[in-house]
């Protein structure tokens, strides 16, 4: 193998390298709340980034669905609260319709370049 085939493939490797160790690991924890039949929505999703970035910084978005009707975007409000540090936060998930079916389903898309997408099956 010459030697411009190896600079190659080396420059390339140290390339995926800095681009995985730059990525973070975003995880989200369990949905804590109380859902209530009558009530709005209203429950929060601990998150945490790994590699010490800023979990504050996260782009959060949330479809609700009451059984299998779902809540416009309009009426529901995603916050992201700060943490006891700085790479936890708390996502808030709100809405102004009250619930009106036994199961809520969450889906919660986190992460700004990196979606990631995790269903909470909530009983009232």
């Amino acid at each position: 193998m010459n030697h411009a085939v190896k600079s190659r493939r080396v420059l390339a490797g140290a390339l995926l390298m800095a681009i995985a160790l730059d990525g973070a690991a975003l995880n989200l924890g369990r949905a804590k709340g109380v859902v209530w039949i009558g009530r709005p929505l209203d429950v929060t999703i601990p998150i945490s980034v790994d590699l010490g970035g800023d979990a504050s910084a996260v782009c959060a978005t949330a479809d609700v669905f009451h059984a299998d009707n779902q809540v416009g975007p309009q009426n529901v409000n995603v916050t992201i609260e700060p943490g006891p540090n700085r790479s936890e936060a708390r996502v808030r998930v709100r809405s102004s319709v009250l619930v009106d079916e036994p199961v809520v389903t969450v889906y919660l898309k986190a992460g700004c370049d990196d979606k990631s997408t995790r269903r909470f099956v909530l009983l009232s």
